[in-house]
């Protein structure tokens, strides 16, 4: 019998996802366990593997949609085993039984023809604020049943278009798939449909364009993320420089210890999310969430770090990072850095963060402005370490000096506050045998 293939939840905050590529094709042979399709969340792009073994049979989302958990994407069918779409075209053996996926497709009906369709399948229509006059039936003699319709309400649903835009796709016959939605989250809207129906308006090259990057899949995600969070939270950015000298000599000393301990090099990075960790603890509104009208002050320091891999930004979360020693976070932050840039990480080890540390001192970056992780608070900007004079005791000295850029949302916390907080992180990092009180 056919097996569905669904659309995995991948972690407690997912709800739907972005089918980036299938790794076998319609009528291939799938071994259980082997990388079946790549899926976009929120977060990352991970493989997902099949939970049994046969014939990719029926492919019934294509690469580039996105659909909710739970939805069948696919089916895995036995050898000889035939899935079809629409109503009667259904093969299989006598011993088989595969189950009838609802039809999808579109049909034209003249104005005035009758409409066979249940009860049922009538109010489920209504209820989904759908038209089922161009749905196709599977029931008897083409009669529209209820699965008809469900099934029909999931494909707009996985391609996200309005109800209005619908209609105006299906009068004029024009596939909304590859129609890029300017609504929420991507969604067709009527405009979308009308500018697609459009004639093109000729377009005169200045110089010919090398290539094209496809601007989809997490870049895509991360676009809508930093623009949603410049756009609904008042970003204000403060600055100031850190005399590293006592942390780098307090590194020099753990050094041997911790690798001992641990088998990997305390970072800097390291010590940075142990000293945040007690700021925030210390300063709990800046661990806080704005969240319905009202400001969460989060029980646990779950601090993400910002991490360049190969295929975007993204931001493994350590969790309760307060009751975790220097050795913990040396070992979990070095594991969820090489599981980020392998694209690896799962949606779990990407959520729940309440304040985010973002590092480009690598770079040779000395200042920026980083964009708060909604719904945190804040984002701490950490840039380079660079040797130059300084006044200390009316004195001229070289030190290595670091600066530092928090971002905060001034709807949840005031200038001075921030800038304690921000001053707390200073004196620790200046004086790094605070943290033993």
């Amino acid at each position: 019998m056919a097996t569905k293939v669904i659309m995995p939840s991948l972690g407690l905050t997912m709800t739907e996802g972005t089918i980036v590529r299938w790794l076998v094709g319609e009528g291939e042979p799938v071994a259980k366990g082997q990388p079946l399709f790549e899926v976009t969340t929120d977060k990352a792009t991970i493989e997902v593997e099949a939970q049994t073994t046969g014939i990719l049979g029926k492919i019934l989302v294509a690469a580039g949609i996105t659909v909710p958990v739970t939805a069948v994407i696919a089916y895995i069918t036995e050898p000889g085993e035939v899935v079809a779409i629409a109503s009667g075209q259904e093969k299989a053996p006598a011993s088989a039984k595969p189950e009838v996926v609802p039809a999808l497709e579109q049909i034209h009906r003249e104005p005035g023809q009758r409409i066979f369709i249940s009860p049922r399948a009538k109010k489920a229509a209504r209820e989904k604020g759908i038209e089922y006059s161009p749905i196709q039936g599977t029931g008897p003699n083409g009669r529209i049943v209820e699965r008809d319709v469900l099934a029909y309400a999931a494909l707009a649903t996985a391609v996200r278009i309005s109800p209005l835009a619908q209609k105006v796709a299906l009068a004029s016959g024009i596939e909304v798939g590859g129609i890029c939605g300017s609504g929420t989250h991507g969604k067709v809207m009527k405009k979308d449909v009308e500018q697609a129906l459009a004639p093109p308006v000729p377009v005169v090259a200045v110089k010919p364009i090398a290539r094209t990057i496809p601007f989809s899949g997490i870049r895509k995600i991360i676009a809508q993320r930093m623009a949603a969070s410049s756009q609904t939270a008042p970003h204000v950015t403060l600055n100031t420089e850190v005399d590293m000298t006592e942390t780098i000599s307090l590194r020099k000393q753990l050094l041997p210890e911790i690798e001992k301990i641990t088998g990997h090099k305390l970072s800097y990075n390291d010590i940075i999310i142990k000293v945040v960790s007690r700021a925030l603890s210390e300063h709990p509104l800046m661990n806080a969430t704005l969240q319905e009208n009202a400001i969460h002050l989060q029980e646990d320091i779950n601090i993400g770090v910002a991490v360049d891999a190969e295929n975007g930004l993204v931001v493994p979360v350590l969790k309760r990072a307060q009751s975790k020693s220097l050795a913990e976070i040396c070992i979990e932050s070095k594991k969820l850095v090489d599981k980020a840039r392998a694209g690896k990480l799962l949606p779990d080890e990407m959520s729940e963060g309440t304040f985010t540390i973002s590092n480009l001192g690598m770079f040779e970056i000395d200042t920026f402005t980083p964009i708060i992780n909604q719904p945190e608070s804040g984002i701490l900007g950490i840039g380079r370490m660079v040797a130059k004079p300084v006044a200390v005791d009316g004195q001229v000295v070289v030190r290595t000096m670091m600066s530092l850029s928090l971002s905060f949302d001034h709807r949840v916390i005031d200038g001075a506050p921030a800038a304690r907080f921000l001053k707390r992180i200073k004196e620790l990092l200046e004086k790094p045998l605070l943290l033993l009180t």
